[in-house]
């Protein structure tokens, strides 16, 4: 039959009758019926009715204290802080994406005077000519039009894209030419003004800016200074003292995990740390404003005493 079917050959063949076996059900267990009308299963030997349920209803102690009422949060709209930024947009500065971008990745995030000291010392990339320029007209717009402070000036974000690339004629051998093309590209930089709360978590984290750092000395040095307020500030003004003003902060932050620990109570380190920063950082703002304020009326005396001289002499 197989050899039939493998020739091709179309044809009936029988098969083998085939007896479908199906499994009978067992019978179901003898349930026996009780005159209440319960059913027993032959397993259990004996019956225990449910206990009684009482339904009436026992009034509150004297000393009953009703819960309070639910806690409304009253939700006060403030309005939106308005981040203090500049902007300064360069176009067509020739140079291409693949040189370019490994300077702008220098300045991400950084203060405007290390980002100023960084450019100088790359000087010898045509690229990074363009780029101080562009800094400049930035701090510029700020301290200008905006009224922001230099000492807070941070770089917030850098933005760079393909613009339209130039156009020149290459001339070759025996009299042809054909038309060649420069790369451009054009950068946007954006200029934050930090608060003071800011400027003291960055100093005592030990990353405050070198070159301001730098500056700060510098007016130690020429403006003259009390030691008072030079040991107040070394933990600024030196790179040693900023790695102390870091370990120190470290070193706080693990006593009060401690004594924490003793107490039953488990609090994340990073929490500990936002909160020594926040509360240092509002009695640091409140001293900054003050001096700023001291610092603008003694000006104001002065301008004050030398337009009455100027009076004097007319």
């Amino acid at each position: 039959m197989l050899s039939k079917i493998a020739r091709g050959y179309r044809s009936w063949f029988n098969l083998s009758s085939v007896h479908l076996i199906f499994k009978k059900d067992h019978p179901k267990p003898i349930q026996h019926y009780t005159d209440r009308g319960l059913i027993i299963h032959p397993s259990q030997k004996t019956f225990t009715p449910p206990p009684t349920i009482s339904l009436t209803f026992t009034p509150p102690e004297s000393s009953f204290v009703p819960p309070p009422p639910p806690f409304h949060k009253v939700v006060v709209e403030k309005p939106p802080v308005v981040p203090r930024v500049a902007v300064a947009l360069r176009k067509k500065i020739p140079s291409s994406m693949k040189k370019i971008v490994p300077l702008l990745h220098i300045l991400k995030r950084i203060h405007v005077a290390d980002a100023e000291y960084k450019l100088i010392a790359l000087s010898y990339k045509k690229a990074a000519d363009y780029l101080l320029r562009l800094l400049n007209a930035a701090v510029h717009n700020a301290t200008t039009h905006k009224n922001l402070s230099v000492d807070r000036l941070f770089i917030k974000t850098i933005e760079v894209g393909r613009n339209t690339p130039g156009r020149f004629v290459k001339f070759h051998a025996k009299g042809l030419a054909a038309r060649g093309e420069s790369a451009r590209v054009q950068v946007r930089i954006t200029l934050e003004e930090k608060s003071p709360e800011d400027i003291y978590k960055i100093m005592m984290k030990g990353k405050f800016p070198a070159m301001l750092a730098a500056k700060l000395r510098n007016d130690f040095f020429h403006g003259g200074c009390d030691l008072s307020d030079l040991q107040a500030e070394t933990s600024t003004m030196t790179a040693k003292g900023r790695q102390q003003q870091h370990l120190m902060l470290k070193r706080k932050v693990i006593q009060i995990d401690k004594e924490n620990r003793k107490k039953g109570i488990i609090i994340a380190r990073e929490d500990i740390e936002e909160a020594v920063l926040e509360e240092g950082a509002k009695q640091y703002a409140e001293d900054y404003w003050r001096a700023k304020k001291e610092q603008t009326e003694m000006l104001y005396t002065h301008r004050q005493e030398v337009f009455k001289n100027n009076e004097g002499i007319k």
